[in-house]
């Protein structure tokens, strides 16, 4: 990809474009999948990831700083899909009394293993997830970046388009908050 970036962006080939994505599309995907969990919407979110750096390629001015563009478009498509989903489902209860069919979601899991070890791995996502997005959403970000993707806190401070401080704060006081979250879920099943 350096050749393809020394070169410039503003006049890439099809082939050059193409060779963005391959080297792109894993993490593109991986970072969707963190923050939506279900594959196909994943496939949606990434296309559309791809469909918006091909549209604003033109302008962009920093081929250094390419794949960290990238990874914050994957953030912001995710975010906002999940936003608009969010929004869809405050009118769940009414297509529910009007007996309209709701689209259900859920995490995608991939199978393997044995059934019970299934339901155990499953459930503990399941939790984990929906105690990751009870979080402030640059927590959100941070935390499912770092921990999750494996980014490091300078990678996630270009793509969030922050400083590493900051990175460094939003992380700490995702994992106090997460750990609260957690604890009293726990404690709360267990009394």
């Amino acid at each position: 990809m350096s050749q393809i970036l020394s070169e410039g962006l503003r006049n890439l080939s099809e082939d050059d474009f193409k060779k963005i994505v391959n080297d792109t599309q894993k993490k593109v995907r991986n970072i969707c999948y963190r923050f939506l969990n279900n594959r196909d919407e994943t496939d949606d979110v990434a296309q559309e990831v791809y469909i918006e750096v091909f549209q604003s390629l033109k302008d962009f001015n920093n081929p250094d700083a390419l794949e960290s563009w990238i990874y914050r478009i994957a953030v912001s498509k995710s975010i906002d899909h999940i936003r608009h989903h969010k929004r869809k489902k405050r009118f769940g209860s009414v297509t529910a009394i009007l007996k309209i069919n709701n689209e259900e979601t859920g995490i995608d899991i991939p199978d393997q293993g044995n059934p019970q070890s299934i339901l155990e791995d499953t459930q503990r996502d399941k939790i984990l997830y929906k105690a990751i997005d009870l979080l402030p959403e640059n927590q959100k970000i941070a935390l499912t970046l770092n921990k999750i993707e494996g980014f490091t806190n300078t990678d996630i401070a270009k793509i969030m388009g922050t400083s590493k401080n900051s990175v460094d704060s939003f992380i700490f006081k995702g994992k106090k908050k997460l750990k609260k979250l957690l604890t009293k879920y726990y404690s709360d099943i267990f009394e």
